[in-house]
């Protein structure tokens, strides 16, 4: 949402209820993705508003190969070098390349 929202407000974005959110909310908040951005009281009605701790977040998932090597990632622009490595260091562990800009390669270590 472009600015902080109650329960009710996501709840209804959502098409779900405010209890259901609520399960959800916890998790990010206690992940650090979330934050209570203000409190009102109106009588004995409290509302938290809810905002994002950061502007955007980029979510990836990877199907990683199974076997008995370690698995290591590597994100960054294309390299002719990283190919040498990985083909020198395939009994031993397994690399595997995301290839992206360099700063979007920065913006993923972030």
């Amino acid at each position: 949402m472009a600015a902080p929202a109650t329960l009710t407000q996501l709840g209804r974005v959502l098409g779900q209820t405010p209890a259901w959110v609520r399960q959800y909310i916890k998790t990010l908040e206690t992940a650090g993705l979330v934050e209570i951005a203000e409190v009102k009281t109106r009588g004995i009605v409290v509302e938290k508003y809810y905002r994002s701790c950061a502007n955007a977040y980029l979510l990836q998932q990877f199907v990683l190969p199974s076997g008995k090597l370690p698995v290591l990632i590597f994100s960054g622009s294309h390299d002719l070098a990283f190919e040498w490595l990985a083909d020198r260091l395939s009994r031993h562990i397994t690399l595997l390349a995301l290839s992206v800009g360099s700063l979007d390669g920065l913006v993923n270590l972030r």
